[in-house]
């Protein structure tokens, strides 16, 4: 019995996704989703939900894309709304809706290409390439594989360049060039290999493609094993859109067995029932439940009335199945199975049935099948072959231009060798002259660093003195009450109030002079990443026990800054939040980082009283008064802040709390 075998290409992201069961984390984010007012989490929510409900449920799918796109055109986020546009575009073309698959795809590649953004290029392409296959549009589908393969290859990107290799060895299956599809598949198995990520779905896609070109060839053993190699690849990753393909292909392994095609096919069955019904695999696994119906018929002599009910079901298969390929615009399942029906209507007696299916296909597969369409093919594999070739030539003449460059850098080389033995000679005559300056200024440095060490002395008697006073006055109120009672024990705490008050001024003048050598340093930036800023604040700060810290941050944002100055910004802040809030039950107090564009932010924001603009005067205005009373913590995270190249933005809410944000560059 002939089936139908059928291979599309790799569509990553929706077998990537195929669920048992709803997770709780999808309840999670509709809840978030319908809470929160962050424009940056929405997106967030809306891209996990689009990405879960691409197979779970396509209708839904479209429903938080359309949203996505919506919210990113509002933010003005390019990168998002390239995503969005995939995501859409891809749910289309699973769906059966190639028209539209291919208009919002075009849109994703327009937009990845304005914004320069090749590994979106690729997959936009690779998308098209394969709305274009459903098809049966051939030439155009191999035609935008190879372009998605081009770019993947500049980029580099290993990844992307196994899920072309796969899809241009299935454009290649459907053309029935068995060699080139065992070849490319090969290939994607190799750089698989390389890759650490899990590329289940292109391996057992490779096996897939191997198995059905064994199958073609009538090496049925080989393509059983194979596919049974990719059924334990679905499984073991819990794919059931997967494990659905490997049952649906299984099937035709088995020729002379209809009730062990019968076994595998309806197992597919009850998968893309739950799966949807009008992918490629689905409408192939409809039409050949028909056609192993109508082999059970043939082999029915005895009963004629379960053979007429074999054909009944032989029939309804292949009908159910030719329509849905019509609204899937799948011509390849549409050529099959009118054929396999005409030649069921013949065996009945239905010969005008069978000469009006079997003119539809004849006609449909004259248009597809063509030699010219071959020859497109193989021309598109040879152009970009070609390409190949010529970036070799051009890569070989660089070698050359370099050697010639190598050259010219020896004869420098014996230039410059003669010029620095001069210029040695002369910077002996200079060396002497420069020890006797280092002398010179060693005896500085060695004056300094005693009238330093005196400094450091006498500070520290200063401070010691008023601390000691107060330490006593406290130990003696502790083990002698009577004593700091009536006019002697005023006396005695005025003093201690006094030296309290001449350390309080001590201190002011401490961090005035360390204020001022700010001026001596300067902030050293390297990449941090946001998480890590904030897990050294959570295990440094220990807030009391009326006030909750949380953290917000875009995954994998960094920041090119000071580490120290920042985080001296963010502790002074964050204490700042603490002492507005005081005792005051149910306080919060939130840390959030974003990009937007370019830019890229950090945030503080409390549920306290708020406060008036005056109280933040020091942020932003070098002539604010200067004192411990009058908020020298802000001064210093003003100065911090113009070092690092930081602009500080305060949002006040009287009576709802304050938001302080940190705008970088």
């Amino acid at each position: 019995m002939k089936l139908l075998l059928v291979c599309t290409c790799l569509l990553w992201f929706f077998t990537a996704n195929a669920q048992t069961a709803k997770p709780a984390f999808v309840d999670t984010l509709e809840k978030k989703l319908a809470k929160t007012g962050d424009g940056i989490v929405k997106l967030n929510a809306l891209s996990h939900l689009s990405d879960y409900y691409q197979t779970a449920d396509p209708k839904l799918a479209i429903k938080y894309e359309n949203l996505g796109l919506t919210l990113a055109r509002k933010l003005k986020r390019d990168s998002d709304l390239c995503m969005f546009y995939g995501y859409l575009g891809e749910t289309y073309i699973y769906a059966g809706d190639i028209k539209n698959g291919i208009l919002v795809c075009s849109q994703e590649f327009a937009l990845a290409k304005k914004n320069n953004y090749e590994t979106v290029e690729s997959l936009a392409s690779s998308d098209i390439g394969l709305a274009y296959q459903m098809h049966a549009d051939y030439p155009k589908s191999q035609d935008y594989f190879f372009r998605a393969l081009t770019f993947a290859e500049a980029i580099k990107n290993r990844l992307l360049m196994s899920i072309c290799y796969v899809n241009i060895s299935s454009n290649f299956f459907n053309q029935d060039n068995f060699d080139k599809t065992i070849f490319y598949s090969k290939k994607a198995q190799e750089v698989c290999k390389t890759l650490k990520v899990n590329t289940y779905n292109v391996q057992a896609k490779a096996y897939e493609l191997i198995g059905s070109s064994n199958l073609k060839k009538g090496k049925y053993a080989a393509a059983q094993d194979c596919y049974l190699n990719g059924l334990k690849i679905y499984q073991k990753n819990n794919d059931d859109n997967g494990v659905g393909i490997m049952y649906t292909l299984l099937a035709s392994t088995y020729p002379a067995n209809p009730a062990k095609q019968l076994e595998y096919g309806l197992k597919a069955q009850a998968i893309w029932d739950k799966q949807g019904p009008q992918n490629l695999y689905a409408i192939s696994n409809l039409g050949n439940l028909g056609s192993t119906y109508a082999a059970m018929a043939r082999q029915q002599k005895a009963n004629n009335q379960i053979k007429n009910s074999l054909y009944n079901k032989a029939e309804s298969y292949l009908l159910k199945a030719i329509d849905v390929a019509k609204l899937a615009d799948s011509k390849q399942n549409i050529i099959f199975f009118t054929d396999s029906l005409a030649v069921i209507n013949a065996e009945r007696g239905k010969y005008k049935d069978a000469y009006t299916n079997l003119v539809s296909h004849d006609q449909l597969s004259d248009s597809i099948y063509s030699q010219d369409s071959k020859n497109k093919i193989a021309a598109l594999e040879g152009k970009h072959d070609i390409a190949l070739k010529e970036k070799e030539i051009q890569i070989n003449k660089l070698e050359i231009a370099n050697q010639k460059k190598q050259q010219w850098f020896l004869v420098a080389g014996l230039l410059a060798l003669l010029l620095i033995a001069g210029l040695i000679y002369f910077q002996s005559l200079q060396r002497k002259k420069t020890n006797t300056t280092l002398l010179f200024l060693n005896n500085e440095l060695d004056e300094a660093n005693k009238i330093k060490t005196k400094f450091f002395s006498i500070l520290n008697h200063d401070l010691r003195s008023p601390i000691a006073s107060f330490v006593n006055f406290l130990h003696l109120q502790e083990n002698a009450p009577d004593l700091v009672e009536g006019p002697a024990g005023q006396t005695y705490s005025k003093k201690a109030t006094l030296a309290a008050e001449n350390l309080l001024h001590t201190m002011e003048d401490l961090l005035l002079w360390s204020k001022g050598q700010m001026e001596n340093f300067k902030p050293s930036n390297h990449m941090m990443k946001v998480e890590e800023i904030f897990a050294d604040l959570r295990t440094s700060l220990n807030p009391p026990d009326n006030i909750q810290l949380f953290f917000e941050q875009q995954h994998g944002m960094q920041l090119n800054v000071d580490a120290h100055y920042l985080k001296t910004i963010i502790y002074n802040l964050t204490n700042n939040a603490i002492k507005a809030l005081g005792t005051s039950a149910g306080g919060l107090i939130t840390w959030r980082a974003w990009e937007e564009g370019p830019q890229k932010y950090l945030s503080i924001t409390d549920n306290g009283p708020g406060a008036t603009q005056e109280a933040f005067r020091a942020l932003y205005d070098d002539a604010a008064p200067i004192g411990i009373k009058s908020g020298l913590g802000l001064h210093i995270v003003r100065d911090l802040a113009k070092a690092i190249g930081c602009q500080l933005l305060v949002n006040l809410n009287q009576g709802s709390g304050v938001e302080l944000q940190l705008k970088f560059s």
